[in-house]
C-alpha cells in the first residue's frame, strides 16, 4: 500500500493506493476499510465525501481512495453590507426559511428590527424604536423601548424581543411585532422590582416566554422571569443574590423541562456561574462557579446535548483570554475543550482567534463560534471544533481592514464578528460590527456541509467484492454512490443508512462487471 498525506488535520488531502501485480481478473483485489462520517464537503466532482476508485487488476491492479480537503467544507458569502440604520447591533440573528431577522441601530439611534433574505435581497426595516426622553437622572423613557441588544425569537408570524432601556420606567421592555412590521405591542414595562435591563434574547417554549434581566429583582442583581405571549401571566422565577450569581447576560436554553443559563459575575469567586432551574421556577441549582483559573465571565448562550452542556467564557484562565468548556448537566464534570492563544503584541494577530464574543452553535457532533479579535488579520474568526475538543479549525479569518478617507475601517467581508451566530440548514449566519464596504459591518453566511472523515485505513484482500464500514455520529444519514466515469459521473445511489452506535457495512459484489468503478460516501 502506498499512502500520502499533506496539510494539517483539518485541511488535507489523503490518497491511498494498493497494488497487487499478481492479481488477475478471476481473483480481483478487494480493499476493506473504514470511514468515519463526521460532518460535508462539495469539493469533489459532483458532490461530497470520500472518493474511492476500484479498477480490476487486469487493467492496472490499483485501488485509490482520495479524500477532499477540509474537515468542514465552507463557502463564505457577504449577504448584506450594512450602513446607517441597518448597522448591526449585538443581537443574535434569527433565521426562518429564507429570511434573516436582525437588530440594527434604527432611524433614531434607539435600535431597530430589520429583515433581509439569505440571498441579500428584500431588506426592510420592520421597526425603529421611537425617540426617548431623558429625565433628570439620565433615565431614558419612551413608549416602546430603547436599545434592543438581544435578537428576536419567532412564534408563528410574531417576533418577540426585549429592549435594554426605555419604556414607561426606563428599565426596558418585552415586545411583540408581526413579521411584516405591523402590530408592535409592549408586553411588559419593567419597573425594577420585577427586573431591570433585559440584555439577552428570550426563550419561547409553547406559548410562554422566558427571559433574564441583567439587574433588578429583589436584590437588584438580576432575575429570571416568565411571561405569556399575550403579556399575561408574568412571574418572577428567580432573583439573584450575588452568591448564586450576578448579571445574567446570556440567553436561556431549554432541555427536558429544565432551563440552563449563566451569570457573568457572582458565585463564590465572583467569576460567574452556570445554573439550572426547572421551568416552573423550582429546583434552582448552581452547576458551576468559575474560579478565574478555569474560566471567567460566561456571557452567552449554552448548547445542551445529551447530558453535556457546552459554553464559552469571555474571560479565560491563566492560559487564555477566552475558552470553550464542557460541563455535565448535573454539574459533576467539567473540562476545558479549547483555550485561545495570546495575541502578537505588535500586530494583534494569532492563529486561532482571541476573545470569544458569542455563544456556540452545534450540529453533527461539532461546535461553531466566533472571536471578535485575533486571527491572521486581527479582525476575528469563525471557528469549529468537535464536542470532544479535538479538530479545532478556523473556518474564516476576517480580512484586514483599511482606513478610508473618513477614518472608517472597511474591507470586503467584515470585521469583529458580533455575538449573533446561528446555524440553519447547513449554513452559519452572523454579523460583524465593523468592516464591509461602508465600514459599519456585514451580514454573512458560511455554508457548513456534512463531510466524511477517514479513520486510519486497514486493507485486506478477498475475491469479487468491495466492502467498507462507515462509522460516525448517531442519526447522521449517509449514502454510498457509484459511478464509472468522473468526467460525466452520473452518480447512482447504492445504499442509504442512518448511522447509529455501531458501523454500517457496505458491500458491492458486482464491481468486477465494470472496467472501472468509483465510489463515494455522502453525509447529509
Amino acid at each position: 500500500m502506498v499512502g500520502s498525506e499533506q496539510g494539517d488535520l483539518l485541511a488535507r488531502e489523503r490518497t491511498f493506493m494498493m497494488t497487487n501485480p499478481r492479481t488477475n481478473y478471476q481473483k480481483t483485489t478487494v480493499l476493506a476499510f473504514s470511514l468515519h462520517a463526521s460532518s460535508a464537503d462539495h469539493s469533489l466532482p459532483g458532490g461530497s465525501g470520500f472518493l474511492c476508485r476500484l479498477v480490476p487488476a487486469w487493467l492496472c491492479g490499483t485501488f485509490v481512495l482520495a479524500s477532499s480537503a477540509g474537515l468542514w467544507a465552507q463557502t463564505f458569502t457577504v449577504i448584506y453590507t450594512c450602513s446607517g440604520p441597518s448597522a448591526p447591533s449585538f443581537g443574535k440573528l434569527l433565521s426562518s426559511g429564507n429570511t434573516l431577522y436582525c437588530i440594527g441601530s434604527g432611524a433614531y439611534g434607539n435600535g431597530s428590527v430589520f429583515r433581509v433574505n439569505t440571498d441579500g435581497r428584500g431588506y426592510s426595516t420592520l421597526k425603529s424604536f421611537s425617540p426617548a426622553h431623558a429625565s433628570t437622572n439620565g433615565v431614558l423613557t419612551n413608549s416602546d423601548g430603547v436599545a434592543p441588544l438581544a435578537g428576536v425569537v419567532l412564534g408563528g408570524d410574531t417576533l418577540y424581543g426585549t429592549t435594554y432601556e426605555g419604556g414607561a420606567w426606563g428599565m426596558g421592555t418585552v415586545f411583540s411585532l408581526n413579521t411584516n412590521g405591523t402590530g408592535l405591542t409592549v408586553l411588559r414595562h419593567f419597573s425594577g422590582g420585577d427586573g431591570k435591563a433585559p440584555y439577552a434574547e428570550l426563550l419561547l417554549v409553547s406559548n410562554i416566554l422566558y427571559g433574564t434581566t441583567a439587574a433588578g429583582g429583589a436584590s437588584n442583581r438580576g432575575a429570571i422571569f416568565q411571561l405569556n405571549t399575550d403579556g399575561s401571566g408574568f412571574n418572577l422565577l428567580k432573583s439573584f443574590a450575588g452568591t448564586d450569581g450576578l448579571l445574567p447576560l446570556g440567553g436561556l436554553t431549554f432541555s427536558d423541562g429544565v432551563i440552563y443559563g449563566t451569570t457573568y459575575q457572582g458565585g463564590a469567586s465572583n467569576h460567574g456561574t452556570v445554573f439550572s432551574i426547572h421551568a416552573d421556577g423550582t429546583s434552582f441549582k448552581l452547576l458551576k462557579e468559575f474560579t478565574g483559573q478555569d474560566g471567567s465571565n460566561p456571557r452567552y448562550n449554552l448548547v445542551v446535548s445529551g447530558t453535556s452542556i457546552y459554553g464559552t467564557t469571555e474571560g479565560g484562565s491563566d492560559l487564555s483570554q477566552s475558552l470553550v468548556y464542557q460541563l455535565s448537566t448535573d454539574g459533576t464534570y467539567y473540562r476545558i475543550l479549547k483555550t485561545f492563544s495570546a495575541l502578537d503584541p505588535g500586530s494583534g494577530t494569532n492563529d486561532d482567534g482571541y476573545l470569544v464574543r458569542s455563544g456556540l452553535a452545534a450540529s453533527g457532533g461539532a461546535l461553531f463560534g466566533t472571536t471578535s479579535e485575533g486571527g491572521n488579520y486581527a479582525s476575528g474568526v469563525v471557528f469549529a471544533l468537535r464536542m470532544d475538543g479535538s479538530a479545532y479549525t478556523v473556518l474564516r479569518h476576517f480580512s484586514i481592514s483599511a482606513d478610508n478617507s473618513d477614518g472608517v475601517l472597511t474591507n470586503n467581508d467584515g470585521a469583529q464578528p458580533l455575538p449573533s451566530l446561528v446555524l440553519s440548514e447547513g449554513t452559519l449566519y452572523g454579523t460583524t460590527q465593523a468592516g464591509g464596504g461602508a465600514g459599519q459591518g456585514t451580514v454573512f453566511g458560511l455554508s457548513i456541509a456534512p463531510q466524511i472523515q477517514p479513520d486510519p485505513i486497514s486493507a485486506a484482500t478477498a475475491t469479487n467484492g468491495f466492502a467498507l464500514n462507515i462509522t460516525g455520529y448517531s442519526n447522521q444519514i449517509i449514502t454510498v454512490e457509484s459511478s464509472s466515469n468522473l468526467r460525466t459521473p452520473g452518480w447512482q445511489p447504492l445504499q442509504t443508512n442512518t448511522l447509529g452506535a455501531g458501523p454500517v457495512h457496505f458491500a458491492d459484489l458486482n464491481w468486477t462487471n465494470h472496467p472501472q468503478r468509483f465510489y463515494r460516501v455522502r453525509a447529509q
